[in-house]
């Protein structure tokens, strides 16, 4: 049985723009998952380890970076390592796979222009790959791969987007459903995409790992791992890994689901987790007299999560549900209340919203709540 552990996607650099301070935790946990797939790969006694391109988010990275990252590489010895330039880090002028740091090292095998196929006589295995060199495009992965007829067993790296409808723009190496078929693989180690994918088609495996750690809410709850593949008679096996530390998710909620802030705080807070990345989405029509304050959210719930956003918060307001009837027109609140309803429904649509919002903070503060 042959073992192999295929990643890609790491994008080690990545600046996780937008994120302030943050963005350095994000940053390490890059690094670290690098670290933990090495780990993996040791522990589960792999053959070969692949990089399915994208090991860096770019080729101007610092010497460190590259110093650092060999270093983890070259813990794998004897273990071999194929890497794969992707669109991040094409094999073009600049290469980084061009600097001295990647030369002369005997476990790490680098795809290049004029590599691409690599043999492995005790493994009687061969790992082909196409480099990109350039960022974007048109051009399968698999054009101008020969399989060759001196091994047992055939490994391809790809980067690329499957020609997909709806998922396809054609601009970063279309890869076809019948080129996967055709190929004569035992496996195929597919990169590009941040999410797991199977688009195996028999008789040929071949599957997007993800990214090892997530880098942005689009890709939720499908990445964070890499794959170990075995190879033996019966066929070939794949399993998930999960290697990433953060785990980053989206969830929807409608307003009309819940009597006050504190239920929706309370709802939230189900998804509590320092190691957390979460996004909520409100929408929905809410009572007039309900402010929903998105700093007021993040300073009640912000330390419960490594990081807590909102988005859309563009509610509409709704009149109904004023508890008019609970203050008479005798008291201050009731008084305030039948002014602002009238003044609302009276006003021109550039006045109402800011009537609306009048009527919320007026509301909270005679409720004794900040405005």
């Amino acid at each position: 049985m042959i073992k192999l552990l295929h990643t890609a996607d790491h994008q080690l650099g990545i600046k996780f723009s937008g994120f302030g301070e943050k963005g350095r935790g994000l940053r390490q946990a890059v690094k670290e998952t690098l670290k933990a797939t090495v780990d993996l790969a040791l522990t589960e006694a792999v053959d070969l380890v692949l990089i399915a391109g994208d090991l860096f988010d770019s080729n101007a990275v610092s010497k460190n970076l590259v110093d650092e990252t060999l270093t983890e590489l070259k813990g794998l010895d004897p273990i071999p390592v194929c890497i794969l330039p992707g669109t991040h880090d094409c094999y073009d002028a600049s290469s980084v796979y061009g600097r001295p740091e990647f030369q002369h090292i005997p476990n790490i095998h680098v795809m290049t222009d004029e590599i691409n196929s690599i043999s492995f006589e005790k493994l009687d295995l061969t790992v082909y790959g196409r480099v990109n060199q350039s960022p974007k495009g048109t051009e399968s992965p698999f054009a101008g791969l020969q399989k060759t007829d001196q091994t047992e067993y055939h490994i391809a790296m790809a980067h690329g987007e499957m020609a997909i409808e709806g998922k396809f723009s054609g601009d970063y190496y279309p890869i076809k459903s019948r080129e996967i078929a055709e190929s004569g693989m035992n496996y195929i180690a597919l990169g590009h995409w941040h999410r797991y994918a199977d688009f195996s088609q028999d008789p040929v495996k071949a599957f997007y790992c993800g990214a090892p750690e997530t880098l942005s809410f689009e890709e939720g709850e499908d990445s964070g791992f890499v794959l170990l593949v075995s190879i033996d008679e019966s066929g070939t096996h794949v399993e998930k890994k999960r290697v990433g530390k953060f785990f980053w998710k989206t969830i929807g909620l409608t307003i009309e689901d819940f009597e006050n802030e504190d239920e929706l705080m309370k709802e939230i807070r189900k998804y509590a987790d320092h190691n957390s990345l979460l996004q909520v989405k409100l929408k929905g029509l809410k009572p007039v007299t309900w402010d929903v304050s998105e700093e007021r959210l993040l300073e009640a719930l912000g330390d419960s999560f490594f990081h807590l956003e909102f988005t859309s918060i563009d509610l509409s307001s709704s009149l109904e549900h004023i508890p008019t009837a609970d203050f008479p027109e005798t008291t201050i609140m009731g008084q305030f209340l039948r002014l602002m309803i009238k003044k609302i429904e009276t006003a021109d649509p550039t006045e109402k919203p800011v009537f609306e919002e009048a009527l919320q903070r007026g509301f909270s503060l005679l409720n004794g709540r900040e405005a």
